[in-house]
């Protein structure tokens, strides 16, 4: 046993473990462990879809780029960084772009160092950021797309003033590759959100410790950005619900928690940029530190977003304060808070102008900030002594101390919860009237939120007691904790999680869990996005891209004259409960696409109003999905399922089929049913094929919503009624009314069903639902799509399930109009004509076969 133990290999095991001067075959070892964790972090990227496919790409010129960055000379490290970084805007933003972005950023990196006075040069920057931004506020954008601005922004924005602090007071060493680097850091590229990094910091953290303890560091922080995201992806799926759908306490709990949550998204992303920026030798701090267990207000703020808090402090708060000092410290700590949160609020409404063109000012954000600064304030003059300090905790934590940790932790997440629940509404009224549903707290969810909270103070006593126990630990290499140790503990849960996502059927024994895994492996929009894509409404949303980073991605990939259903030549207002039609006899193009009308106002050919005979006429209600929105005339299932029923059918059965598509864009259950009762009956249909998807339900509260709103007409009591009895009006605010609405959507949907039935039953024809897949649906879809049928069996249709359509065919975003339009493209139309061609065949004359009963059981 003796030789084992002085053998040399294992004599070097310690400083692989602790740290020391390295052998060539030691650093190699290193470096292939730290090259096997890189390419277990890009794999999980990969399968999980994390952030863009950008991104993708970036992190794999990044894994070849850090093998030569680090076989290069200390010297030239820093440059080739720089050239990196250039070639990697190119890869995610095309070449020509590239020359665009660059191009602009370095003409303000040289007004940075024009040999003139510093204020000049202060001037100068201020007069070509007021040129960038009247261009970004342009209806015509220059010869750059539109999503450079958010880019250039985030690179340039508020870098800017970080460098022009350094660069008066000569804080740092200042040259070309310097500046490109920091400006133009590799990961940017990817992110419209991007960490205030400080250029002073930047440049002393380069390799100021040993490479592979930097390399090492940089792999947990990817990893633990990546289980953030993951984390964000499951929040945003399960917990981010829609404030009108709230009734009770349990909901507003939840409500909270996951607008809270969501945050998720931001530090995910920054530990991912911070974590490659480590594979630089950029020896970056910590963005995040365990925001969830602070205990008091400046506790919050000097965890969360710890970049941000420094830039703040570096560029507003310390000159504020130190101007005003000799007024008293009282006076100078109370005027810098102010100025501080003052200035932290418009600049993330600045922020916010760069990535979607408006500069927000909201009600909500200055709630938000007034409150935190306030709490701030308070907790900042208690520290410098101005009242009382706190006690301080004993080394040793006594049950009176371990209670008084847990109480203050509890205490503040309901706190900032609450704030973060505020900031995240889109209105205070919207905000309130969530709040107002705590007056239904029953014993079940009291338990509940009672339960959580405890387990929060229990993590913070650990936590506490974790934290001691590390401080109280010797710092030297020695006592280090080891690479190889750490590399596994990075690199074992990665090659865990990658085999998850490649295999989720691994878990099909367990289908909630197989479900979970499967969610966590795509970007879905959520019940609450979904819906607003589908409806075309994304700018409800890009005004807090903080917490709808999925559609933001989405919108702002839009192009500017994709057509929104308002700004269309092609539609008009109606003075009826149905507020829109088409224009009769109009043509032009929607979204990309040819769309032209007949001269009764319907997207199809012309037809006579007086049924021809021997003709099987069939009547096609539906909405955007139904009128074939982005597709040509000819390519929409309604006209390609026509004509192959007259290829097929016709010329043996000597018999014309018509399918007459009175489908509208935007078109709801109430409006469609009106749409029957006011204009299908004069074209004597044999058959009513009525489109439903996921979605209907809500379609029918905005309905219903939007004619109160405009003050239009009820056609119908039972409309009334509900109406009255839930007490709504058009002075009313949206929020409100949207809550109040909400809980009838179900019902909405029956009586409009039954109304068709009706209607149909007394023209003496058939009626079919025709249940069309909805691409882009969220994951808890299948459930409101199993109600909608059963719905519409009860009522009395024959429902078709078209769900099969998509089986077996490409992916669904294959299927999608466009990267930020999820409505069926010509190939999708295809499929469901060919489906809906075999499902309703037994159901028209003519077919040689007779008519069987409800189908899609």
């Amino acid at each position: 046993m003796v030789p084992v133990r002085t053998a040399r290999w294992p004599g070097r095991i310690p400083w692989l473990m602790r740290g020391g001067k390295q052998t060539k075959s030691e650093q190699a070892l290193l470096l292939a462990a730290a090259a096997l964790q890189y390419a277990l972090l890009a794999g999980l990227v990969y399968v999980f879809r994390l952030e863009s496919t950008g991104f993708f790409r970036l992190v794999a010129l990044g894994g070849a780029g850090f093998i030569v960055h680090h076989v290069l000379p200390t010297q030239w490290r820093l440059s080739f960084f720089a050239a990196l970084s250039l070639l990697g805007i190119a890869v995610v933003v095309t070449p020509l772009n590239a020359v665009w972005l660059i191009g602009c950023g370095l003409v303000l990196i040289a007004l940075c160092h024009l040999p003139v006075r510093f204020g000049l040069r202060v001037a100068l920057l201020l007069l070509a950021g007021c040129a960038l931004a009247a261009l970004r506020t342009a209806p015509v954008t220059g010869p750059w797309p539109q999503a450079l601005w958010p880019l250039l922004g985030s690179m340039f924005m508020f870098r800017l003033a970080v460098y022009l602090y350094d660069l008066r007071n000569k804080s740092a060493p200042f040259s070309l590759s310097r500046a490109v680097a920091y400006f133009f850091m590799l990961p940017n590229v990817s992110f419209p959100l991007f960490p205030v990094v400080d250029y002073q910091t930047f440049c002393r953290s380069h390799y100021n410790d040993d490479a592979f303890r930097i390399y090492q560091k940089g792999a947990s922080w990817f990893l633990r950005g990546i289980v953030h995201l993951l984390a964000h992806r499951w929040v945003y799926q399960n917990l981010a619900v829609d404030p009108a759908g709230i009734t009770d306490a349990s909901g507003v709990a939840r409500y909270m928690l996951g607008a809270f949550l969501l945050y998720l998204k931001v530090s995910g992303t920054f530990h991912l940029i911070v974590g490659m920026l480590h594979f630089f030798g950029f020896n970056l701090p910590e963005t995040h530190h365990r925001y969830l267990l602070a205990t008091r207000f400046t506790d919050f703020w000097r965890r969360i977003n710890i970049y941000w808090k420094d830039f703040i402090q570096k560029i507003v708060f310390y000159p504020v304060y130190f101007r005003l000092k000799r007024r008293g410290q009282a006076e100078a700590l109370v005027a810098a808070t102010a100025v501080a949160f003052l200035a932290t609020w418009l600049l993330h409404s600045y922020q916010t102008f760069w990535i979607v063109g408006l500069f927000p000012l909201r009600g909500v954000d200055f709630a938000f900030w007034s409150v935190l600064g306030c709490g701030v304030l308070v907790n900042v003059l208690r520290e410098a002594g101005l009242r009382r300090p706190r006690d301080a905790e004993s080394t040793r934590p006594t049950i009176r101390d371990a209670l008084g940790r847990a109480l203050r932790t509890v205490g503040m997440f309901v706190l900032i919860v609450s704030l973060w629940s505020l900031w995240n509404a889109d209105s205070l009224d919207q905000w309130w009237a969530v709040v107002l549903n705590l007056r239904d707290l029953t014993p079940g969810s009291a338990a509940a939120i009672a339960g959580f909270l405890a387990a929060i103070g229990a993590v913070a006593v650990w936590d506490s007691v974790r934290g001691r126990g590390e401080a109280s630990r010797l710092t030297t290499p020695a006592q280090r904790p080891s690479l190889l140790r750490s590399a596994a503990a990075t690199a074992v849960p990665s090659a865990v999680l990658l085999a998850l996502g490649l295999n989720p059927g691994w878990f099909d024994f367990e289908p909630a869990l197989a479900d979970s895994i499967r969610q966590l492996s795509a970007p879905n929009l959520n019940k609450r996005d979904a819906a607003v894509m589908r409806r075309g409404y994304y700018e409800a949303l890009t005004q807090n891209v903080r917490f709808h980073p999925e559609m933001w991605e989405l919108h702002r990939q839009k192009p500017a004259d994709w057509v929104d259903i308002t700004n269309s030549d092609l539609i008009r207002g109606t003075n009826d409960f149905a507020a829109l039609e088409f224009v009769p006899s109009a043509a032009g193009i929607y979204n990309g696409a040819g769309l032209s009308t007949n001269r009764s106002g319907m997207r199809d050919r012309e037809y006579q109003q007086q049924k021809p005979p021997h003709t099987y006429r069939v009547a096609l209600l539906g909405a955007s999905r139904t009128v074939g929105s982005g597709v040509e005339d000819s390519q929409t299932f309604e006209a390609l399922v026509e004509e192959r029923l007259n290829r097929d059918l016709g010329p043996d059965g000597g018999q014309r089929y018509e399918v007459l598509n009175f489908a509208m864009l935007s078109y709801g259950p109430l409006w469609k049913l009106r749409r029957l009762d006011t204009k299908v009956s004069s074209f004597e249909p044999d058959a009513l094929w009525y489109v439903t998807h996921w979605g209907e339900i809500d379609f029918a509260v905005f309905d219903l919503r939007r004619a109160v709103m405009s003050g239009s007409r009820l056609p119908y009591d039972h409309l009334v009624e509900l109406v009255d009895a839930a007490q709504i009006s058009a002075d009313m605010p949206e929020e409100s009314m949207r809550s109040r609405l909400g809980a009838h959507g179900q019902d909405l949907l029956r009586w409009s069903f039954e109304r068709v039935i009706e209607r149909c039953r007394e023209w003496g024809i058939p009626a079919y639902l025709l249940v069309v897949p909805d691409l882009g649906a969220p994951v808890d879809s299948r459930h409101e799509i199993r109600t909608v049928m059963e719905l519409g069996r009860r009522a009395g249709f024959t429902v078709i399930d078209l769900h099969a359509a998509y089986r077996g065919g490409p992916v669904e975003t294959a299927l999608w109009l466009a990267p930020w339009d999820n409505h069926p493209n010509a190939r999708a139309h295809r499929l469901i004509a060919d489906e809906l061609y075999l499902r309703m065949r037994p159901y028209v004359p003519g077919a040689g076969r007779s008519r069987g009963g409800n189908t899609g059981q």
